[in-house]
């Protein structure tokens, strides 16, 4: 005989976002009318920063730009990624910030936004994406398969290059089908994710024993 398992999630957050700073943002990274994909995170290679970098090279015949958000864990792992981005001649479709407070702000930035892990227990990231009113690809394994519905609210890739490229494209130019997955996500979050919802969850977990 065993007790019932209760899951509690991480939860996200619906924070009111400074409208000036995503402005100002914009301007400083340049991204005036690009298609922003952003990718946050540590900057680590299990992380898979170099899939978006491959993925963008394939995609150099539209507007897009790339923002690297994260901490940098392995000043070598970042010196090879500079290194790519170079050889690929992506200085200017390329943007790295560095580690930032301001997450929020740059999500929402973003036209999408990407989690390229290898292995990710569950991906706080995607719910911030989706709380945020932005459209998530994730890597199909691993945490993202509890959080995205492929093709309801957000799309899932099989961590290739190729796959990612594809589904990018494919929301650049269905702008109207990346805002219905991005709304979609939003209510997903809202209703499985929120954060005070999982914290009453845990406080009731908590009471009962």
């Amino acid at each position: 005989i065993r007790s019932p398992i209760e899951v509690i999630y991480l939860g996200a957050k619906e924070s009111e976002s400074d409208s000036l700073k995503v402005e100002s943002l914009r301007a400083k990274y340049g991204l005036e009318d690009m298609f922003v994909v952003g990718i946050v995170g540590r900057i680590c290679e299990d992380k898979g920063q170099y899939i978006a970098i491959d993925a963008i090279e394939r995609l150099k015949h539209l507007n897009i730009k790339l923002l690297i958000i994260g901490h940098t864990m392995s000043e070598e792992y970042l010196g090879t990624l500079r290194e790519k981005v170079k050889s690929l001649n992506l200085e200017d479709r390329v943007i790295f910030s560095g580690f930032t407070k301001d997450v929020n702000e740059h999500i929402k930035i973003c036209d999408v936004t990407v989690l390229a892990s290898y292995k990710e227990t569950f991906g706080l990231v995607v719910i911030e994406s989706m709380i945020n009113k932005v459209c998530a690809i994730a890597t199909d394994r691993g945490g993202p398969l509890e959080i995205i519905d492929d093709n309801i609210n957000g799309f899932l890739f099989d961590r290739t290059p190729q796959d990612l490229a594809s589904k990018i494209e494919y929301l650049y130019n269905n702008p109207d089908i990346k805002d219905s997955l991005a709304q979609a996500g939003y209510e997903k979050a809202k209703r499985e994710f929120d954060y005070e919802t999982q914290m009453q969850k845990l406080y009731n977990v908590i009471q009962s024993l």
